[in-house]
């Protein structure tokens, strides 16, 4: 069986960096960590193992969609999956983030 190698970027230490409710914070505790999945066009909860995290990237969600969902489900980092041939296409929109401006070095 060949290895499947991962590259998202999702890791534990996002979740020692977000507030997380009583509850979610036992699941992590029990080895149980929360995301919020970006796939067929919907957002789903679910939990993931520690070694299931690298499966995941951060996907920059619209604004509107990342405070709908942390109304519903707290703070949890939005993700979408690693695939055998890249990132898995979410089917929903997503902020387009623009990239850093560089300034001219002072002469």
């Amino acid at each position: 069986m060949e290895e499947v190698v991962y590259n998202g970027n999702l890791n534990v230490a996002v979740f020692n960096q977000i507030e997380l409710s009583e509850a979610e914070m036992a699941q992590v505790s029990a080895g149980q960590f929360p995301i919020l999945l970006a796939q067929e066009g919907v957002f789903t909860k679910k939990y993931v193992t520690e070694a299931e995290l690298p499966k995941y990237s951060h996907w920059d969600a619209l604004q509107s969609d990342k405070d709908a969902q942390k109304e519903i489900h707290g703070n949890l980092p939005i993700v979408w999956e690693c695939g055998e041939d890249g990132m898995i296409p979410t089917g929903l929109q997503h902020e387009i983030l623009e990239p850093p401006t560089e300034e001219a070095p002072a002469e």
